[in-house]
């Protein structure tokens, strides 16, 4: 779709100088998702969604880095909020607390103990599947009643908070709230959550200025479903959609690259 080529595109434009890679299943040179165990309950991470978390973890665990979702709209090179001396673990604390880490943007250093932990984690609960790993995490792990409430779809978090009980003395840098001013969730918190009214504020509402002053707009799969086009949206009016499309690039150059997200 032309809305994730755009953010691709828009996350090179302001990071010129860091090397953006699309991840997608089966990629060489990472880890793929290992065999379900015989006995594995209720169908485990066969979903589009999980699979990213799978390779988002792998390619983290072996190399280190930033990792962003291609659906973040940036509009601030990644110093703005991340510290590149790359010394701890650092990203957004999840909207529910629970000392989870938000997955769609965080920061890893290179052979991390921690990275590693919870990429053993998610091994584990990728081999048990999603809901057995769940109902079988010790009761010592502090996982409060509202992250469970989100189990097994929030499995990676629940591996998080997980590795975390067992490395105590990891330092974790969480970054201001996500829905603090400038963060990439202070538009929906603006919208009451509702997704159209979330993006009718960043494509229409939002002068230059608030856009400008925000690290990037995290677009979650609700705000991914009822989005139109960035074609849509600039026939509609939208300056940022005018900009995102101009950065993809003729329509010629827009189809080639429709293909290529499809084949990944």
């Amino acid at each position: 779709p032309d809305l994730v080529a755009g953010c691709i595109a828009r996350m090179k434009f302001f990071n010129p100088a860091w090397d953006v890679y699309v991840l997608y299943p089966h990629i060489p040179n990472l880890e793929p998702p290992p065999t379900k165990m015989a006995n594995a309950c209720c169908g485990g991470f066969d979903d589009a969604t999980h699979v990213a978390d799978w390779y988002r973890s792998a390619a983290l665990a072996k190399y280190g880095g930033i990792w962003l979702d291609s659906t973040a709209i940036v509009n601030q090179p990644v110093e703005h909020w991340a510290r590149l001396d790359m010394d701890a673990m650092q990203g957004w604390q999840w909207v529910g607390g629970s000392n989870a880490l938000e997955n769609w943007g965080f920061v890893t250093p290179y052979k991390s103990l921690f990275m590693a932990t919870w990429m053993a984690e998610m091994r584990a609960a990728w081999q048990m599947g999603p809901e057995l790993y769940s109902a079988n995490i010790n009761p010592a792990v502090p996982i409060t009643d509202e992250l469970r409430g989100w189990l097994p779809y929030l499995t990676m978090h629940a591996c998080f908070v997980a590795s975390w009980a067992r490395l105590p003395l990891e330092t974790v840098r969480w970054i201001a709230s996500s829905m603090d001013p400038g963060m990439p969730f202070e538009f929906l918190a603006k919208s009451d959550w509702d997704s159209t009214k979330a993006l009718d504020l960043v494509f229409f509402r939002m002068n230059q200025t608030e856009i400008a002053n925000t690290t990037f707009f995290k677009l979650r799969g609700d705000e991914r479903k009822a989005a139109k086009s960035l074609t849509t949206y600039a026939q509609e009016g939208s300056l940022l959609a005018k900009e995102m499309l101009a950065l993809i690039g003729p329509p010629t150059s827009r189809g080639r690259g429709q293909r290529r997200a499809d084949e990944e």
